[in-house]
């Protein structure tokens, strides 16, 4: 039925295969990522992610590729379903991609996948145009938990977009890297009471995590007690 000649038929059994969730469907899916029809190609890539096979994987990287945006943005979405870490390298190269929400896409992907393989790319996307894809490359590098991030992440921590900062912090919180608890501390102070609030979370994480020396430790304890205060 994916080859009927009416690509409307095609799509509705793409979105069978998906809901009904059976790997069997996977070669006859992977090999319609082909089809000459967008909506169809996007249709596919979407039960593929449905199904979450990694069998499934080349075929959805291939479509990363895809001339169509709205399926580039589906097929990262996909391979985060699926989290294989086969996947990064393709990712990676998404976050270069023309359109922002393919590039938040596979942001999220990486941050699905949880591979460190992909701090690099997305330590640089941390600097992307669209505050949007920043925000999202903030949330994987936490979701990663790796320290290499941590100078790209405390870098960001200045950025122009509170939502963007609020993540960051988040991230850091994440990560508990002690390198991070001075720019944390400067975060305190930030205009946005969202960042103020995410920045404490996140430093309160870093010095429970025993790393710190003693200064931050006895400032620690003079923030429980603003905190006892404040509440």
């Amino acid at each position: 039925m994916l080859s009927d000649s009416e690509p409307a038929v095609r799509e509705q059994v793409a979105w069978a295969l998906g809901m009904i969730e059976d790997a069997a469907g996977v070669p006859a899916l992977s090999s319609a990522v082909q089809d000459s029809d967008p909506e169809v190609r996007e249709q596919v890539v979407w039960a593929l992610g449905m199904i979450e096979s990694g069998s499934a994987v080349d075929a959805l990287v291939q479509a990363l590729d895809d001339s169509e945006p709205d399926v580039r943005e589906q097929a990262a979405w996909a391979l985060g379903m699926i989290e294989d870490a086969s996947a990064v390298d393709g990712l990676t190269n998404a976050l270069r991609d023309s359109q922002p929400e393919v590039r938040e896409q596979a942001a999220w992907a990486l941050g699905m996948i949880e591979a460190s393989t992909a701090v690099p790319g997305l330590s640089g996307a941390l600097d992307d145009d669209d505050p949007d894809v920043r925000e999202q490359a903030a949330w994987a590098l936490g979701m990663i938990e790796s320290k290499q991030a941590t100078d790209a992440l405390i870098g960001a921590l200045s950025d122009s977009v509170p939502d963007v900062r609020e993540q960051v912090a988040w991230a850091l919180g994440m990560i508990e890297d002690p390198r991070a608890a001075d720019a944390l501390m400067v975060a305190l102070d930030d205009e946005n009471e969202d960042v103020r609030k995410q920045a404490m979370w996140a430093l309160m994480r870093v010095i429970d995590s025993g790393d710190l020396d003693v200064d931050h430790k006895e400032l620690a304890q003079k923030l429980r007690k603003a905190l006892k205060r404040g509440g």
